[in-house]
């Protein structure tokens, strides 16, 4: 089968965050990650054996040493680390090389190993790559054959500055990521000029006008003159210029080719962005703050003050002054109250807001036909930094102008320079690139792929584990369910067995081949010893299969008789089994995000569950029993999968309406201890855990995180002790 460019993807690698974003034939669809959300971090984290990309990796504020943050910018610096307001900031090992390309040196897989930059992106690729692929299957559906047979075409964005080198560096990572080896680099100016032509196209009176668009990203800015009324194919500073033959374009193209915007000029600071306001607030604070002055940039503590600065930054966009607190940020671990005001902002940024004007100066100069700066008609600000006050401000004096008698328009969103990128592909934008080094690249592909199968493995790995572990949870329940009555004591001996050996070395050391071998030995016990307890169960579920079929086909007879066809928000007075049925999916279909890592959509997927649970009506005791039941199930999964998703509150809530349905559920109580822990409340997580250890003294998660809890508390009693010491001499 011949194989045919099918989707167009456009790629926006940020220092924070990575977009994509399909070409006209996916309806421009933003690329999701493996967790619901619209964007892929830029970052790649080492652990064990283990490489996490993306939405895995831990958060920046939460970064260790081989946690490798900004991933893109670590393929060509062009400032010195010595200029660069975030190097001091990277707790992970980094060696800058002659190109001003860096080398990570990380733990991986029991030993220290250095990667160039190049591979570290390509492993971030690798992740987007999925994710592309993913979305690409899901728009086609069940068209398997044409997914097969067509080639999705990358097309890279980078800024303005990248040299030669750096394009090069990024085609090679595509490729090692599996991104095949016809990925096109496009300057990210481009792709702006792309998308504001294609938006404001169709309007005859802005023909001629020049729009300055500046986009402040965390850790870079760019800034470009665009001429409504151009033609981006035309125009000798595009990549890849040239004229397009109509007759070699079917029509539907021809709707989705950059639209006319004529890119005059560009260009870009590599080292100005949102960032260097954090930065100069944790100088500020650093010096001005009692307790703070020892405090380095690459420590906890100073990432701490980092993000507290960064929050304090988001505040003074919104008000005029504000304060955050930090907590056991100061001496001997005392909360610390980070206040300023937007004129401290502006007094402390004064040489970023003279970068930013020389910027915009750089890029007037060289557009052709601009006599003066009263010829700007327009300002498009994108990017987050664009949303603090002084940083408008400035691009506003930069050309003569005051908030008085000009207002920045926002019409382009964070992703636009991916749906740029997008557009350029699908106009057939090709590049000059320097000459592949073949062998190089085989050498990053090679090592790449031997990486991703031990990826495999190790998630391999950890599902047969997980499933030991669920079958020990699984059973544990069962003996308080409808058919506990039918298992055998000795199940308990053969489950306490599995779990000791779950938390032992044995377990920790255990390969793919041992791992698996335990899982069968463990179910093949289990169905021995458990044989009636599964006929059981297995009969009750055709039954249950039988009559929900039933009720399905009864209540699809019903919704088109009344013209409904969305049981998803059907709120009509429903049979009892009828309303289950609703709930059971939503649970079935959450589950099974939840298994695939879709922790956000999982999540969503519960509390469509837990809604359609409020719409039961005149439940016996029984009925009213089984629904706690699912609601009590619905609860633990939706605060397992906000703990997933590091939103402690949301679990938290989620712990607490369980334990109102079952107030000694250990579960329930181990769950919301281990939320607890994260949130430092070790005084409320020992409460539980003591009382879930009252119900099953023996169960060893719990006891492992008691132990934790109880050294956390420990170290605290600790710290209060030398507090008081030094309050009363």
């Amino acid at each position: 089968m011949v194989s045919t460019v099918g989707a167009v993807v456009g790629v926006d690698i940020g220092s924070e965050s990575t977009k994509c974003v399909l070409g006209s034939a996916h309806d421009f669809e933003v690329v999701r990650n493996a967790h619901g959300g619209h964007s892929t971090p830029s970052t790649v984290q080492f652990r064990g054996r283990a490489r996490l990309a993306g939405e895995d990796a831990c958060e920046a504020k939460n970064a260790n040493a081989d946690t490798v943050l900004h991933v893109g910018r670590l393929v060509e610096s062009v400032a010195a680390d010595e200029d660069d307001a975030l190097a001091a900031f990277y707790r992970f090992d980094r060696t800058r090389q002659e190109n001003g390309s860096h080398d990570v040196s990380v733990e991986y897989d029991g030993e220290r190993k250095t990667f160039t930059s190049t591979a570290v992106l390509a492993m971030l690729l690798g992740k987007v790559r999925k994710c592309v692929e993913d979305t690409v299957a899901r728009k086609l559906g069940d068209d398997a054959a044409a997914a097969a047979a067509s080639e999705t075409k990358y097309v890279l964005a980078m800024p303005p500055c990248a040299s030669d080198e750096a394009k090069a560096a990024v085609r090679d990572a595509a490729f090692a990521a599996g991104c095949g080896d016809g990925v096109e680099i496009v300057s990210a100016a481009e792709c702006t000029a792309a998308v504001y032509g294609r938006k404001f196209a169709d309007d005859a009176d802005d023909v001629g006008k020049l729009v300055l668009v500046v986009d402040m990203g965390h850790a870079q800015t760019t800034a470009s003159i665009l001429r409504l009324g151009g033609n981006t194919a035309t125009n000798e500073s595009s990549v890849g210029g040239g004229e397009e033959d109509e007759d070699d374009q079917p029509d539907p193209a021809a709707a989705a080719a950059p639209a006319a915007a004529e890119l005059l000029s560009s260009a870009s600071n590599a080292s100005l962005g949102a960032a260097c306001v954090d930065v100069k607030l944790w100088q500020y604070f650093k010096g001005t703050v009692p307790g703070l002055a020892s405090l380095t940039p690459d420590s906890r503590r100073g990432q701490r003050l980092l993000d507290g600065c960064r929050r304090l930054k988001h505040l003074l966009s919104m008000l005029p002054s504000g304060s955050v607190t930090v907590e056991t940020l100061g001496d001997d671990d005392k909360d610390v109250t980070l206040t300023a005001t937007r004129e401290k902002i502006h007094e402390l940024c004064s040489s970023e807001s003279d970068a930013l004007a020389a910027l915009i100066a750089k890029v007037i100069e060289g557009a052709d036909g601009i006599e003066s700066t009263t010829d700007i008609a327009s300002v498009e600000a994108l990017g987050g930094g664009c949303r603090i006050p002084f940083v408008k401000n400035a691009i506003l004096r930069s050309i003569g102008r005051s908030s008085d008698d000009m207002t920045l328009s926002h019409s382009l969103d964070d992703t636009s320079v991916a749906m740029g990128a997008a557009l350029l592909g699908e106009d057939g934008t090709t590049g000059d690139y320097l000459a592949v080094d073949e062998e190089k690249r085989k050498c990053l592909f090679e090592a790449e792929q031997a990486m991703m199968r031990l990826d495999a493995e190790v998630a391999m790995l950890a599902d047969a584990r997980n499933k030991i572990e669920s079958h020990v949870l699984e059973m544990r329940s069962a003996r308080h369910g409808k058919h506990g009555s039918l298992l055998p004591e000795e199940l308990d001996a053969h489950l306490t067995k599995t779990d000791d050996w779950l938390f032992s070395e044995e377990c920790d050391n255990a390969d793919l081949d041992q791992m698996n071998a335990k899982l069968e030995e463990v179910l093949a016990k289990s169905n021995e010893m458990c044989a009636v307890y599964y006929e059981a169960v297995s009969k009750e579920a055709e039954m249950m299969e039988k009559q929900m079929k039933e009720e399905a086909e009864r209540a699809k007879a019903e919704r088109e008789a009344a013209g409904e066809d969305d049981e998803d928000h059907d709120n009509r007075r429903l049979p009892k089994k009828r309303r289950m049925e609703i709930v059971m999916k939503n649970k079935q279909e959450a589950n099974e995000l939840f298994a695939g890592k879709n922790y956000k959509h999982a999540a969503a997927r519960y509390v469509k569950a837990l809604s359609h649970c409020a719409n039961f009506h005149d439940l016996g005791p029984e009925d009213q029993e089984e629904v706690n039941g699912t609601k009590l199930s619905l609860n633990l999964n939706l605060a397992l999968a906000y703990f997933k998703l590091e939103k402690y509150d949301n679990a938290l809530r989620a712990c607490n309406e369980a334990l109102a349905i079952d107030g000694d559920s250990t579960k329930a109580l181990f769950r919301r201890a281990s939320v607890y822990y994260e949130m430092k409340k070790f005084e409320d997580a020992k409460s539980d855990l003591n009382k879930a250890l009252m119900v099953a003294p023996d169960d060893v998660a719990l006891k492992k995180l008691n132990a934790r809890i109880e050294q956390q508390i420990k170290k605290q009693k600790v710290k209060e002790k030398k507090m008081a010491q030094k309050m009363f001499g």
